[in-house]
């Protein structure tokens, strides 16, 4: 029997699984993130060894050797990211596949995952954000560089306008919005001014890079919802922000299709992560903002996980199926 391993990992959780030559997923495993970028590389190497093993242990395979192995990391966003997690891989796994492995950006897994077509492109809007297409002129990737750089319409940068808009409403330089009382329960805070000792680490007492609440980028992203059932119920800058998102998104779509030649094209737009689940609110809005650039385009919302799209693409690249 012919075994294959698939890897989504992200920076929230790591995901693994094995199929049989059937495609049929025999075992999965869970970990932490593997975002080496945060974790650090052995961090990240720690919580791929424990997923895999874990989804190896489900699929009662001892000591494998698969025919194909295709990891789908977040932050592999440069040749220097490639070249060292590839490096990694082949020292930490060579007994279980040796050369036989490939290590894409996870938005590569993500579009495998929801179609089988040659060309197409693929939209995460997650606790990042990131964007890929793949047509006759080639690959083209946009965001997926963090915060700093390139994150814009990613929960995390839902949760980002969010705290900045409730701390104008509170200073009465901005619009008034539901969002600060809303911010306030949630934060456990008497006003938005004193939300700066949550969200803020306390270097003094809990040293350098802790922060006493555990408010991190995740813990950010995580306030995307709130926005979202605050905007149903009518708050203009609730909706503003989603509103915004959904074209900063469309932004990153329509460059990727416009530099990988899709635009005059049939194409599916694979979209992945958990800013979808706001539903016609950021799908509308991001669709109307697409079509114009990209007329033909299908829009296919990935039910599946995106470990599928690993396993897929493992597939597809063993060059020994007969």
């Amino acid at each position: 029997m012919r075994y294959y391993l698939g890897i989504d990992g992200g920076g929230t959780s790591t995901t693994a699984a094995v199929a049989n030559e059937r495609g049929k997923i025999v075992g999965t495993g869970r970990a932490g993130p593997s975002l080496y970028k945060v974790v650090g590389l052995k961090g990240a190497m720690k919580n791929l060894r424990k997923a895999i093993l874990a989804a190896e242990k489900k699929a009662r395979v001892t000591s494998p050797s698969y025919a194909y192995a295709v990891f789908g990391l977040s932050g592999v966003d440069t040749l220097n990211d490639w070249k060292i997690l590839s490096a990694l891989m082949y020292q930490y796994f060579k007994p279980r596949f040796a050369d036989r492995f490939r290590v894409v950006n996870d938005v590569v897994i993500a579009l495998a995952a929801g179609t089988d077509a040659p060309f197409g492109a693929a939209l995460i809007a997650g606790t990042g954000s990131n964007a890929y297409a793949v047509g006759p002129r080639g690959e083209a990737y946009a965001g997926g560089l963090g915060s700093v750089l390139a994150d814009e319409g990613s929960a995390y940068w839902i949760g980002s306008q969010m705290l900045r808009a409730a701390v104008k409403s509170f200073d009465r330089r901005g619009a008034e919005t539901a969002l600060e009382q809303s911010l306030c329960a949630l934060l456990k805070v008497r006003t938005m001014r004193d939300a700066v000792d949550v969200v803020y680490p306390h270097t003094k007492d809990f040293g350098a890079g802790m922060n006493r609440s555990g408010f991190d980028k995740t813990a950010i992203a995580r306030l995307a919802p709130l926005c979202t059932r605050t905007a149903r119920q009518g708050d203009r800058v609730a909706k503003k922000i989603v509103y915004d998102a959904a074209h900063e998104l469309a932004a990153m779509v329509h460059a990727v299709v416009a530099r990988a030649g899709l635009s005059r094209m049939r194409f599916d737009c694979v979209l992945s992560g958990g800013a979808w689940k706001a539903g016609a609110l950021i799908v509308r809005p991001f669709a109307r903002a697409v079509r114009p650039h990209a007329p033909r385009v299908r829009f296919i919302r990935v039910r599946a996980s995106p470990v599928t799209g690993a396993l897929r693409l493992a597939q597809r690249h063993d060059v020994s199926i007969k």
